[in-house]
């Protein structure tokens, strides 16, 4: 494990201390042309050698942190702090997924417990594309993927989030001077309002809303000898519910399936269904990649809040519980 920070450029906003070459240039105040040196607002994610293209909107995370424990002096009620163990914090990642096949095998691999750890680097640039630092990770697993709501209302991009547990990380001079020059086209390419939900033997062809969910990879951290570090060991995953909203006038299916299945009790494996969410361009027709939902149950089915003269349509809201998920991506992503 490393951890350098002796390159001469600093990360931060506008108002973030100078470089070093830069002195006070680099302060709130400094010219237009000092700040955009100055400013980390472009990213470049890699991992085992391939650069992805997908726009890289957020990055947080990947440092060591200091544990500290408390130990009692004396009779008095006395006590004093020390170090103890050091861990990292994981690195977060928020990312367009138009061609991130890479990250979804991952995450693919992940779900279907063949858990692999990748190393790879996250350049920092400026607003010039001007790369400035290289933030290293090696050997890092796993522990979260968040999928964004999705709202046919919405006219947003979607972005995907995913979180890795590094077991080292190491900050060095950018090795090469300018990021981000061969995006792909398909960059706008998924927005929030384009996807459809499919429930065996029913009619969610109207849904308006899927609320945003995490699938999460536990992770046991592990010191072994005299490792200052932590290896880190997969644990279990775990599937979220899902909280779907659809206009009152199309839930008449899912309305019978919750009053078989939670009112009278009809719950064995055979009335749980099979499914998939999937991800759709903006045509609203070609698939970029789906996952796909077994053993799915329905938990509860409710009016969602109204007002007297509300001119809204009234929607039915109903969570799902899944027993497990799978990105298949025989999509235009086309993933193996």
């Amino acid at each position: 494990m490393s951890f350098k920070a002796s390159f001469n450029v600093s990360i931060g906003g506008s108002g973030g201390a100078a470089s070093a070459s830069g002195g006070a240039g680099g302060a709130a105040g400094g010219s237009k042309s000092q700040v955009g040196l100055n400013t980390a607002s472009i990213f470049e994610f890699t991992i085992d050698g391939w650069r992805n293209t997908a726009y890289i909107k957020s990055v947080e995370g990947g440092y060591p942190k200091l544990n500290t424990i408390e130990e009692q002096v004396g009779a008095d009620n006395l006590f004093i702090k020390h170090g103890s163990t050091v861990e990292i914090d994981p690195i977060s990642v928020e990312m367009g997924m138009q061609t991130g096949t890479e990250v979804l095998s991952w995450i693919q691999s992940s779900w279907r417990k063949e858990f692999s750890r990748h190393s790879g680097m996250i350049t920092h640039a400026n607003f010039d594309k001007k790369a400035l630092v290289d933030h290293h990770f090696r050997d890092a697993l796993l522990t979260e993927a968040a999928f964004p709501t999705l709202d046919a209302s919405s006219k947003e991009a979607a972005f995907l989030k995913f979180k890795i547990q590094p077991e080292a990380v190491e900050l060095k001079p950018a090795s090469k001077s300018t990021v981000g020059q061969n995006l792909s086209p398909k960059q706008k390419m998924w927005t929030a309002n384009s996807f459809s939900l499919k429930l065996d033997g029913l009619d969610v062809s109207k849904v308006a809303k899927i609320e945003g969910f995490t699938v999460k990879q536990g992770v046991k951290a592990l010191y072994v000898g005299g490792q200052r570090f932590p290896q880190y060991e997969p644990t279990k995953i775990t599937f979220p519910d899902l909280s779907v909203h659809i206009s009152q006038i199309y839930a008449g299916s899912i309305m019978d399936w919750y009053e078989n299945f939670v009112m009278k009790g009809k719950r064995d494996p055979s009335q749980e269904k099979q499914g998939a969410i999937e991800f759709l361009a903006p045509d609203h027709k070609t698939v970029i990649y789906r996952i796909k939902l077994t053993n799915v149950g329905i938990k509860s089915c409710m009016i969602e809040r109204s007002a007297s003269n509300d001119a809204n349509t009234k929607k039915i809201k109903f969570d799902l519980y899944v027993g497990q998920m799978d990105i298949d991506g025989e999509g235009v992503l086309s993933m193996a």
